[in-house]
């Protein structure tokens, strides 16, 4: 049998008491260290992301996310930038009578176009409020408050965006001294009918959204961006979640 010879460039760990390597040799032990903790590291992020995919902690992270509910009467809705979503449902509110003033909050051409899409929804262009000074989830509540008729301790806001989203967005709103406001994020969550049985591909879909916005939370906190994220109760958490349709039922 053909024996392995060793490697040149390769460093063998010092005995037990024997002085320390010198400092060229530990340089070129370097890149072998960060081979493995960068292994180690995206087997760790693979196990988590497996843990997450097949038991139910996606949901509840979701559900804490979460600080939306149900619609109530407002001055204004206000539609944060994102999706095409959020324009339809901020839409429906106005067409409901929620509110009679919607206002689009996003950066410049995306807020008008989020205009143009409320237009075609039949909400009449002087019942829309541009916005298109928020490039970030920070910056809605000072742009947002920069527009006339908004009073940050007055006027009641009902604001437009994902369950994902809002408990950032309802940080920051608070930062800045939002008093009267409620969030909607269209139905309650997980209310959608997936049969258990499919469930972890609706949590592998999530996931995405739901670490962005871990880590959105995680660094505004840490930058003073927003107080305490935690503080804010979710209608949601500890609700019962109606049981998923079965396949012989529908």
């Amino acid at each position: 049998m053909r024996e392995s010879t060793p490697q040149p460039d390769a460093v063998p760990d010092p005995p037990p008491g024997a002085p320390p390597l010198p400092l060229r040799s530990q340089w070129r032990r370097l890149p072998g260290l960060l081979f493995r903790s960068l292994r180690n590291l995206l087997a760790l992020g693979m196990l988590l992301q497996i843990l997450l995919a097949v038991t139910p902690v996606t949901e509840k992270v979701l559900l804490w996310l979460s600080v939306t509910g149900p619609p109530q009467k407002a001055d204004v809705i206000v539609c944060l930038g994102g999706n095409a979503a959020r324009e339809i449902r901020a839409a429906w509110l106005y067409r409901q009578g929620w509110a009679p003033l919607v206002v689009v909050s996003n950066r410049p051409i995306a807020a008008e176009a989020m205009r143009e899409t409320l237009l075609l929804a039949g909400v009449p262009r002087g019942r829309i409020l541009v916005d298109n000074r928020s490039y970030v989830t920070a910056d809605h509540p000072e742009s947002i408050a920069r527009l006339p008729g908004m009073d940050r301790e007055r006027t009641k806001f009902l604001i437009v965006t994902d369950h994902a989203h809002s408990r950032r967005a309802e940080a920051c709103f608070r930062k800045a001294g939002y008093r009267h406001m409620t969030f909607y994020g269209g139905p309650p969550p997980l209310e959608d009918g997936i049969e258990e049985g499919k469930r972890w591909r609706w949590r592998v879909m999530k996931l995405p959204s739901i670490v962005y916005e871990l880590s959105g939370l995680l660094t505004y906190w840490l930058k003073g961006t927003i107080d305490a994220p935690w503080s804010a109760p979710s209608s949601y958490l500890n609700r019962q979640v109606p049981a998923t349709v079965s396949a012989s039922a529908r």
